[in-house]
């Protein structure tokens, strides 16, 4: 069963239990992937149609899980950027109620790499790139992240690079 299918039949069984949150985290969650699969030049189109202009159909696609799974990482981004607001604000009632919903989302993704996976993930990037200092981070980060497959946060992958280019770069001295 594919990640939409999941989701479809989760948001069901939330509806039948009565969980209120949960059903609510996947419905707006599926809207944001709705909202995804339309091409971006979907706008001209309908302006395009109003104005009577011809106008050529464009067909909606279809997210895979990799995509959705973009969507979600989003909205998790969106959760823990919340959560660290709303604490500097000091209302533990929203940090609760964000921290319920990013625990619901997090269900969905794949299971997250240690920090030893991670570590290892870096060093052969750094090996394959040639890195040896911060200036290189850009050519080791999307390398990670392509390779993590959502599997790592990009602030973690960061700040293991980091630590690891900054080990070589002392080494080296």
């Amino acid at each position: 069963m594919g990640l939409a299918e999941q989701l479809v039949e989760d948001m069901q069984d939330a509806m039948r239990t009565g969980d209120v949150r949960r059903r609510d985290v996947i419905r707006y969650l599926r809207a944001q992937i709705r909202n995804a699969e339309i091409p971006t030049d979907a706008g001209s189109a309908a302006a395009d149609a109003q104005s009577g202009q011809d106008v050529q159909v464009i067909a909606q696609v279809s997210l895979d899980d990799a995509g959705i799974i973009k969507v979600i990482q989003r909205q998790v981004k969106q959760r823990q950027d919340s959560i660290e607001l709303f604490q500097k604000a000091g209302r533990q009632d929203l940090v609760d109620e964000e921290s319920a919903q990013l625990a619901i989302l997090q269900r969905y993704l794949p299971q997250q790499l240690d920090d030893a996976a991670l570590r290892e993930l870096v060093q052969q990037a750094l090996h394959e790139t040639g890195a040896t200092s911060q200036r290189d981070m850009g050519r080791v980060m999307p390398l990670v992240i392509e390779r993590s497959a959502g599997r790592a946060d990009p602030r973690q992958i960061s700040a293991m690079v980091r630590t690891l280019l900054s080990d070589a770069s002392s080494s080296a001295s």
